[in-house]
C-alpha cells in the first residue's frame, strides 16, 4: 500500500471512530466492517489506540467545565475545603463505581473478545438487539422520563456500568448501551447521553494511556506515525463535531433514526456474511 492511500485509510477509519464512538451506532462494528467489505488490511494496535486517543480529545474539550468539576470534586475526597460542593465528589465517586465493571471485565477477557466475538454475524446480532432496546427505551422515556444527573444514585452507577462492560462485545456500542440503560432507568435523552459520554472519559483514558505504554516500546509504531496522526487528528475533530450536534439534536428528537440505522446494517451484514 502507498502512502497517500494509507493515510486516506487512515483519514476514514478517524472519521467513523468520532462519529460512532458517540452516536448508539457502535465505532467498534464500523472498524471491523469497513477493512472487512473494502479489503483494507489491519493498520495495527497502535493505530486503534491513536483512534481512541483522537476521541478521548473531543470528550475533553466538550465537556471541559465538568471535566474541570470532576477535578474539583477529586481534590476534594482527599482534601476537603470548607465550601466544597458534595454533589462533585458525589458524582466522581459515582463515575469510579461505574467504571468498575468496564474496567474489570476488560483486564481480564479483553483478548478473548477481541478473538472470539469479532464476527461479521456476531457484530450484527448486536447491532440489531441492542437498536431493539434502544428503541423501547426511547418510547419508555417518552412517558417516563425527566431524571438528570442530579438524580443519579449509586445503584444507577452500576447498573449503567455494567451496560457499559456489555459494549465490549463488538457490535453493541458503549454509548449505545448506557443511553439505553439510562433511558430505561427514566433519565432524559440529554442527561442519558452526557452521562455517557463522562462514564466512557476515564475508560477511554485508561485504555489509552495502558495500550499507549504497551506500543510505544514497539518499533512498528514509528513506521506508521503518518497514519497514527490521521487518524488522530480526524477522529478528534469528528469527535468533537459529534458531541455538540448529538446533544442539540436529542433536545427535541428521539434515537429512532439509529435505531433504523443499526437494524439496516445487521441485515446487511447478515446479507453479506451469508454470501461471501
Amino acid at each position: 500500500m502507498t502512502e497517500i492511500p494509507q493515510l486516506i485509510h487512515a483519514a476514514v477509519l478517524g472519521l467513523m471512530q468520532g462519529l460512532a464512538e458517540f452516536l448508539p451506532i457502535s465505532s467498534s462494528a464500523h472498524l471491523v466492517i469497513i477493512p472487512e467489505i473494502l479489503g483494507w488490511p489491519y493498520l495495527g494496535k497502535a493505530f486503534d489506540v491513536a483512534l481512541h486517543f483522537g476521541t478521548l480529545l473531543a470528550l475533553l474539550v466538550v465537556f471541559k467545565d465538568d471535566v474541570i468539576t470532576l477535578l474539583r470534586g477529586t481534590k476534594n475526597l482527599f482534601l476537603r475545603s470548607p465550601d466544597a460542593d458534595p454533589g462533585e465528589s458525589s458524582l466522581v465517586l459515582k463515575l469510579i463505581v461505574g467504571c468498575i465493571p468496564a474496567g474489570v471485565i476488560g483486564l481480564a477477557f479483553e483478548d478473548v473478545i477481541e478473538e472470539k466475538l469479532g464476527g461479521l454475524l456476531f457484530v450484527a446480532a448486536m447491532l440489531i438487539g441492542w437498536g431493539v432496546l434502544l428503541e423501547l427505551a426511547d418510547r419508555k422515556q417518552n412517558t417516563e422520563g425527566g431524571r438528570t444527573l442530579k438524580d443519579l444514585t449509586f445503584r444507577d452507577a452500576v447498573i449503567i456500568g455494567c451496560a457499559q462492560a456489555a459494549a465490549l462485545m463488538p457490535g453493541t456500542s458503549r454509548s449505545g448501551s448506557t443511553i439505553t440503560t439510562a433511558l430505561f432507568l427514566g433519565f432524559t435523552r440529554t442527561e442519558a447521553a452526557r452521562f455517557s459520554f463522562l462514564l466512557s472519559l476515564p475508560v477511554v483514558a485508561g485504555a489509552s494511556l495502558l495500550k499507549g505504554i504497551k506500543m510505544a516500546n514497539d518499533p512498528s509504531t514509528v513506521e506508521t506515525l503518518g497514519p497514527l496522526m490521521v487518524g488522530i487528528l480526524v477522529s478528534a475533530v469528528s469527535g468533537f463535531l459529534c458531541i455538540k450536534y448529538f446533544l442539540k439534536y436529542l433536545r427535541n428528537n428521539s434515537f429512532r433514526p439509529f435505531v433504523i440505522y443499526r437494524i439496516v446494517l445487521g441485515l446487511f451484514l447478515i446479507s453479506w456474511a451469508l454470501n461471501h
